[in-house]
């Protein structure tokens, strides 16, 4: 064989080789989960309307695309987040109640809660019976309801 088609053989392997280690060198594609730069607060499991949410009740799921303005976000925390950041969102919505039933691992907006002292909490924390059961001008439904300090 010539020296020269060994030496094309040779400059064509070297080529190939140098290509292959330049794709390989090249980013990977990421899906979803992976380029999800923010997460949101979403419901841990099924949660009927009027539940007191309570931070068992809620967690963190990242986020692939954008997020509604009145949905509740965190940037995702590095490999050691501290206790208050894990905590913001579970603190934020703790005590209020839903307005309507939330299915697991749907987004908490804040629309979908009312917090305690709104004009309309008592209304959708009470079910209608609780409601029909007791004469609200009742002193005692009153005082279990709403406690009052003397």
């Amino acid at each position: 064989m010539p020296a020269k088609t060994i030496l094309s053989l040779l400059f064509l392997t070297a080529l190939c080789v140098v290509a292959v280690l330049g794709f390989r060198a090249l980013p990977h594609r990421l899906d979803g989960a992976a380029a999800a730069k923010v997460e949101m607060l979403v419901a841990a499991t099924a949660l009927p309307a009027g539940t007191l949410l309570r931070a068992k009740d809620v967690g963190w799921r990242p986020i692939a695309g954008t997020a509604e303005p009145d949905q509740f976000v965190r940037p995702i925390p590095g490999p050691n987040p501290g206790a208050a950041i894990d905590q913001q969102g579970p603190a934020a919505v703790s005590g209020a109640a839903l307005r309507n039933p939330l299915n697991a691992f749907k987004p908490i907006t804040r629309g979908a809660i009312v917090r305690p002292g709104d004009g309309d909490f008592l209304q959708v924390v009470l079910s209608p019976s609780d409601a029909s059961d007791r004469d609200p001008g009742d002193y005692r439904w009153c005082q279990y309801r709403h406690p009052v300090s003397r």
